[in-house]
């Protein structure tokens, strides 16, 4: 298993991760909404506001997971925070080491920076949730938050 920054050349794999991932819950993605990932992908490769990163196979490229990070300066708690925006593997790939490889990258690179905390969001029907594994890596689930959106 190997760590990297995602390149260029990985977004069409990144893509079809993301199409799986979202296709196992029944959703559909029309081709309009595919080029607007490819924007975003491509924004999260070569911008520095995020940071994109993926788990391999060791023996080719073959992208097993992605987790995106996102540093953000937050006066409220004094500091740096790490907030994990998407941790993706592949189904036949998870349980094998690909999640928590990438949460100890991103554990590693916030302690580097000097961030106060990291940060992540979960819906409670996913698999992650079901198994308790961000609490199996340390993450206390916050019962008195809530979650906000605002769709434009």
């Amino acid at each position: 298993m190997k760590i990297r920054k995602a390149s260029n050349t990985d977004i069409p794999q990144l893509i079809q991760l993301i199409i799986d991932y979202k296709t196992s819950q029944n959703l559909i993605f029309n081709n309009d909404q595919i080029e607007k990932m490819r924007s975003s992908l491509k924004n999260s490769v070569n911008g520095n506001i995020n940071i994109l990163i993926v788990s391999l196979n060791s023996k080719e490229d073959s992208i097993n997971g992605y987790l995106n990070m996102h540093m953000i300066d937050f006066p409220l708690i004094q500091g740096k925070e790490l907030y994990i925006s998407d941790l993706v593997i592949k189904e036949e790939k998870r349980g094998k080491g690909h999640g928590t490889e990438l949460l100890n990258y991103a554990k590693n690179f916030a302690q580097e920076q000097n961030c106060v905390r990291i940060m992540l969001n979960n819906f409670k029907e996913s698999q992650a949730y079901i198994r308790g594994f961000y609490k199996k890596k340390g993450f206390l689930e916050r019962e008195n938050f809530a979650n906000f959106v605002m769709i434009l």
